[in-house]
């Protein structure tokens, strides 16, 4: 009945234009020499080549969190909160405490 039985309701999740690695040629590459630069490790012991690497994935993981959360946060809580689901101002209030711990002044 209304349950969660079809997926129709999310495929507009999948499949979303303009994201992903086939769409950029360079992030393959990117990808590529990322992957061997930590493989460089146990060839080379640690080395500048492993120290860009780990620098550059942990940077885009973090990136890519951050964004995958602040979308979140717009996408299911302030749209529906701003859109009359008046129910979702608790939780969306007690979501965005979480991020004050990074703000000491706060």
């Amino acid at each position: 009945m209304g349950g969660l039985s079809s997926g129709a309701q999310y495929d507009h999740l999948l499949n979303r234009p303009g994201r992903g690695l086939g769409d950029d040629g360079c992030a393959i590459q990117r990808a590529t020499a990322c992957i061997f630069g930590m493989w460089s490790l146990p060839l080379y012991k640690d080395n500048p080549v492993y120290r860009v690497s780990q620098a550059v994935f942990v940077g885009s993981c973090a990136g890519h969190a951050i964004g995958v959360a602040i979308g979140n946060i717009k996408n299911y809580g302030l749209v529906p909160l701003f859109g009359g689901k008046v129910d979702l101002i608790v939780p969306v209030a007690l979501g965005l405490l979480l991020y004050t711990r990074f703000f000491p002044a706060v």
